[in-house]
């Protein structure tokens, strides 16, 4: 079971990423660009360097297939939600489970918030809540009827790419994902053939 970092300009193969034992739902980019996290049915998550294809951690803990990644703001943190129905919050250098919360439901998708909250499939977690010597607490707020945010403005639900919550573009079953990433204006697209869709869309100011 592979990751592979593609060269967006030319479609070149640039890393293939080796390790995982178990399908890959998930990928996440560190804020700098410089390391890659990557989740799978193996239970585990790892984090690579983007530029060599090493493997610079594996994270063990979760009793279920994990689903979701994400990288904090900072980049110092790492969070995953898992078929266990938690999140764990990791540290992303030495391997640390920082914090553990349990959910209603499995996590299948999750990111964080501008201002540090994470927000997931089935509900939000305050910034407040997220310090390392918290004590255990438990996902609140259910928000099943609201899309899962990847960036400020731009959302991918179902069918649906979105721009500040009104219907940008439909997209046609083929092109339907099962994994999603948006880094600022350019959304990636995980589709069960196997392939790869980059949009970049342009606004006006």
């Amino acid at each position: 079971m592979t990751v592979r970092i593609w060269d967006a300009a030319t479609g070149a193969t640039l890393q293939t990423l080796e390790g995982h034992s178990g399908p890959v739902f998930a990928v996440a980019c560190s804020p700098d660009g410089k390391q890659l996290a990557s989740c799978s049915g193996d239970k585990t998550v790892r984090i690579w360097d983007a530029a060599t294809g090493a493997t610079l951690q594996t994270l063990e803990g979760h009793s279920g297939p994990v689903f979701a990644v994400a990288f904090s703001p900072d980049g110092k943190q790492l969070a995953s939600g898992s078929g266990d129905k938690t999140v764990r919050i990791w540290n992303a250098a030495t391997r640390a489970t920082l914090q553990t919360f349990e959910a209603s439901t499995v996590i299948t998708r999750l990111s964080y918030s501008n201002d540090g909250s994470i927000v997931t499939n089935c509900g939000r977690l305050d910034a407040i809540s997220l310090h390392e010597d918290a004590a255990f607490s438990s996902i609140s707020s259910p928000l099943a009827s609201q899309p899962v945010t990847f960036q400020p403005n731009i959302f991918v639900e179902d069918e649906w790419i979105l721009h500040k919550e009104s219907r940008m573009l439909w997209l046609p079953p083929d092109y339907r994902p099962i994994c999603s990433g948006v880094y600022e204006n350019i959304v990636c697209l995980g589709h069960s053939s196997g392939r790869v869709s980059i949009l970049e869309f342009l606004f006006s100011h």
